[in-house]
């Protein structure tokens, strides 16, 4: 991936696999929920069965993850996304974009049966979904190049979950035991292998390339990690200026 700006990458060491996680034994986790239009959708959280649940009325709701799950999840990348899902009503049907993720502008999605999981149903069900390009295997549309697919998981913005089956009727659904693989850089735990540590051309730092190196800049100004790094200008009186500006 390297941003971009390479093509040569090893595994990286030091990194251990971790999971992020939200198993509502408390309360919401600041989860939220939308329905398809945008319109804000109560979140109802049960003390006794440690879920949250979303009601439709008109129109299908979604739930939203917490800011926890966004961000820059690169190292996510070929790993999985997983919850437990039930529906309160009988029939469910499914769309194109039951399970979405936004980010980089972009935005993935894939009905809740892909990758060979079922159709909700009123009883709980766990669902298993590879972050993975590959559309013959893993379903995502559009369909992605590698570096835009990881790009999307690099500055991820949503992920939402379809709550409601039901074609705009009223309907409820109910999420628990969300699980979303990815990688820290510990020292101690099982290894993540899958890690890049890129090598750098000239003008570029940081494990992915990410950040220019003293004495260049990012062209155009502000245009953040995946921006081409240029040499510093400063009408000759300087050999450093601000990388980013």
């Amino acid at each position: 991936f390297c941003y971009g700006h390479s093509s040569i990458c090893t595994s990286s060491t030091g990194y251990s696999k971790s999971i992020i996680e939200s198993t509502f034994l408390r309360d919401s986790e600041k989860w939220s929920a939308l329905s398809r239009s945008g319109a804000d959708v109560p979140v109802l959280y049960n003390s006794i069965t440690k879920n949250i649940g979303a009601r439709a009325e008109l129109d299908d709701a979604y739930f939203i993850a917490s800011e926890r799950f966004l961000g820059d999840q690169k190292a996510s990348y070929n790993q999985y996304l997983t919850f437990n899902l039930r529906i309160g009503e009988r029939g469910a049907k499914a769309s194109a974009h039951d399970v979405v993720l936004e980010g980089a502008g972009m935005k993935i999605s894939q009905p809740i049966f892909g990758q060979g999981n079922p159709l909700p149903s009123t009883a709980a069900q766990t669902y298993r979904f590879k972050l993975h390009e590959d559309a013959n295997n893993y379903g995502w549309q559009p369909k992605l190049q590698t570096k835009d697919f990881i790009s999307v998981l690099a500055n991820l913005t949503a992920i939402k979950i379809r709550a409601t089956y039901t074609n705009g009727n009223r309907g409820t659904g109910y999420l628990d035991d969300v699980r979303l693989e990815t990688a820290i850089q510990v020292a101690f735990g099982e290894k993540a292998t899958w890690i890049e540590s890129c090598t750098c051309p000239t003008g570029y730092i940081g494990p992915f390339c990410e950040s220019c190196a003293p004495g260049f800049r990012h062209n155009p100004p502000g245009g953040g990690s995946f921006a081409e790094c240029v040499p510093c200008n400063c009408n000759g009186h300087a050999d450093l200026c601000d990388n980013d500006s």
